[in-house]
């Protein structure tokens, strides 16, 4: 398969992962890039998961059992290395700030998510 214009195609260092059923990965992408719809397939050990966004953007990635898969991606923003992000940092700290977060409610209904030295305003 060619590389279509504005594609990126890359080698990824992490296995293909279905998002979905990895509840710290979904949750932190979720608040850093809302939005994203995720499919996921896996048959004769071949994986590929396929993440859409409503600005465009898009990824696919297709990798056989845990070997380095080769990722397409366009659009305004780069999804999997999004996803790449949060892995990288979940690996760094060994879990992901969602999980025990504080949530406060400001006045105006805007939730922020606290913990330790990193929040989010949703």
């Amino acid at each position: 398969m060619t590389a279509a214009e504005g594609e990126e195609v890359m080698t990824d260092p992490y296995p293909v992962v279905d998002v979905e059923q990895a509840w710290d990965l979904a949750s932190m992408l979720g608040l850093t890039t809302p939005g994203i719809v995720h499919r996921y397939s896996e048959a004769g050990g071949r994986r590929i998961a396929v993440m859409v966004h409503p600005d465009g953007s898009w990824a696919r990635a297709e990798g056989v059992g845990a070997e380095r898969p080769t990722v397409h991606q366009a659009g305004p923003q780069q999804l999997w290395g999004a996803l790449d992000a949060v892995r990288t940092d979940w690996l760094a700290r060994g879990e992901l700030p969602v999980r025990g977060a504080r949530v406060i409610v400001r006045p105006d209904g805007r939730t922020i998510l606290v913990r330790g030295g990193w929040n989010t305003h949703t």
